[in-house]
């Protein structure tokens, strides 16, 4: 998987499963509300594991944050709601 794991990050502190590529095989989003984007604490990102036949597999995996999205980077904590209920989510 793309980048580099810090303390605190809260990797996985949301996740959803969706096809985000349109494969019919379920993906998983993964959030990490608080990593760290340059010299911005907690912009957050968002991972993407593909789903294959086989499982989840790294292979094709990829991040992005708010600046991949042409945002400002701000403590926006990206990657906090991957439900979009505003409600708990699990990990």
């Amino acid at each position: 998987m793309p980048g580099v794991a810090e303390a605190g990050d809260h990797f996985g502190g949301s996740v959803r499963l969706l096809d985000i590529n349109k494969d019919g095989k379920a993906d998983l989003a993964a959030g990490a509300p608080d990593e760290d984007l340059d010299a911005v604490a907690d912009g957050g990102a968002v991972w993407s594991l593909r789903g294959a036949s086989s499982g989840l597999t790294a292979t094709g995996s990829f991040a992005f944050n708010p600046v991949d999205l042409g945002a400002p980077v701000l403590k926006v904590r990206f990657g906090l709601d991957l439900a979009n209920d505003n409600g708990p989510n699990i990990g």
